[in-house]
C-alpha cells in the first residue's frame, strides 16, 4: 500500500465523524490564533459532512474531508453557512494551496455555492514545514506575474502541525478516540512517542466502547511496521475475549490484510502464468494447425500434379499416334 495513502486514510477513518473534526479544531486554536478567531464565528456543534469528490481534466481525486458548519449569531432569518475543508499531509507539499484552490471550485462552489470557506492544512510528518510561512504562499498563480496574483485565494488557509502544534495538555479532556488517533499520528513519525501513544491506547480501550477494538485495529495496522512486536502482544485481548466480544483481533486484521495482498500478489502471478500458458497454447495450436493446413495443400497440390500427369501423358500418347 502506498505510504501516503495510508495515512490519508487513517486520517479520514478518525476525522470524517464532525464531532472528531470539531474537537480537532478547537484543540488546535488554543495555539493558533487565526483558528480562534474562526471557531468565535461559528457554531461547531452545527459541522456537517459533504461530499468531497471532485475531477476536473489533469486534476482527479477527491479532498481529504469537507464539511459545512452555520454562522454563530446570524441576523438573518435563514442559516449562514461556512464551507471547511481540511487536507491531511504527511510530507512536504508544494502544490497543496493549488490543490485547496481545485477543492474550492470542484466542491464548495459547485455543492454548496458561494459561501466563504476555511482550508485547513492538517500536517503530521518528518519534517518542519509550514505551506503559509513560503515566500510564494501569496501567488495563487505563480506562473504569472505579481500582477494577477493580487486576487488572492478565494478561501481563507490555516495550518495545524500535528506534531508540534498539540501539546501534552491538550490531551487531558480531549476524546480518548481523539487522543488515541492523535498521538499514533505523532508516533509514526516519532519513536519517542511510544509511552505517550502506549498510555493513550491503554485509556481508550478502558473505556469499552462499542466498536472500540475495531479501532484499535484499524491504529494496529496503520502502525503496524512501527510498532515493536511486544506491544502488540501485550495489548492484544485474549482469542476468548475477542470471542465474546464479537470483536476480530489485530493478529486476525493483519492475517486478513495479508491474504488479501496474497491473494492479490497470487491473482496477479496467475494471469501472467495463465497468460504464458496460453500464448504456449496458442503457439502448439497454431503450429499444428499449420502443419495440418500444410499437409492438406501439400495433398492437394499433389493431387492436382498427379491431373496434370495424367492429362500430359494422355497428351503424348495423342500426338505419338499422330505422327
Amino acid at each position: 500500500m502506498n505510504v501516503t495513502r495510508k495515512h490519508d486514510n487513517f486520517f479520514k477513518t478518525t476525522f470524517e465523524k464532525p464531532a472528531h473534526a470539531a474537537e480537532l479544531l478547537r484543540i488546535a486554536a488554543k495555539h493558533n490564533d487565526g483558528l480562534a478567531e474562526f471557531l468565535a464565528a461559528v457554531n461547531l456543534d452545527t459541522l456537517q459532512p459533504m461530499p468531497g469528490e471532485a475531477t476536473r481534466e489533469g486534476l482527479s481525486g477527491a479532498t481529504d474531508l469537507a464539511f459545512r458548519v452555520n454562522l454563530k449569531g446570524s441576523a438573518c432569518s435563514a442559516e449562514l453557512h461556512v464551507g471547511v475543508v481540511l487536507e491531511h499531509k504527511s510530507y512536504k507539499d508544494t502544490s497543496v494551496l493549488q490543490q485547496l484552490m481545485h477543492y474550492y471550485f470542484e466542491v464548495i462552489l459547485q455543492k454548496a455555492g458561494n459561501i466563504p470557506t476555511v482550508a485547513i492544512v492538517v500536517y503530521n510528518g518528518n519534517d518542519k514545514w509550514n505551506p503559509l510561512q513560503d515566500p510564494n504562499y501569496n501567488r495563487p498563480y505563480p506562473e504569472y506575474p505579481d500582477y494577477f496574483n493580487r486576487v488572492g485565494y478565494p478561501f481563507v488557509c490555516e495550518f495545524i502541525d500535528v506534531g508540534t502544534e498539540i501539546e501534552a495538555a491538550d490531551f487531558m479532556t480531549a476524546d480518548p478516540q481523539l487522543v488515541l488517533a492523535l498521538v499514533a499520528m505523532r508516533y509514526a513519525f516519532q519513536p519517542s512517542e511510544r509511552s505517550r501513544f502506549l498510555e493513550a491506547l491503554r485509556a481508550f480501550k478502558k473505556l469499552g466502547r462499542k466498536g472500540a477494538l475495531d479501532f484499535i485495529k484499524e491504529v494496529y495496522v496503520y502502525l503496524k511496521k512501527v510498532i515493536p512486536l511486544e506491544d502488540k502482544e501485550k495489548f492484544m485481548d485474549t482469542e476468548e475475549a475477542y470471542a465474546n466480544k464479537g470483536y476480530k483481533s489485530i493478529y486476525d486484521a493483519e492475517l486478513e490484510e495479508a491474504r488479501a495482498e496474497g491473494r492479490a500478489k497470487g491473482l496477479a502471478e496467475g494471469l501472467a502464468e495463465g497468460r504464458a500458458e496460453g500464448r504456449a497454447e496458442g503457439r502448439a495450436k497454431g503450429l499444428a494447425e499449420g502443419r495440418a493446413e500444410g499437409r492438406e495443400e501439400c495433398e492437394k497440390l499433389a493431387a492436382e500434379l498427379a491431373v496434370q500427369a495424367a492429362e500430359i501423358r494422355k497428351l503424348k500418347a495423342l500426338l505419338a499416334q499422330k505422327s
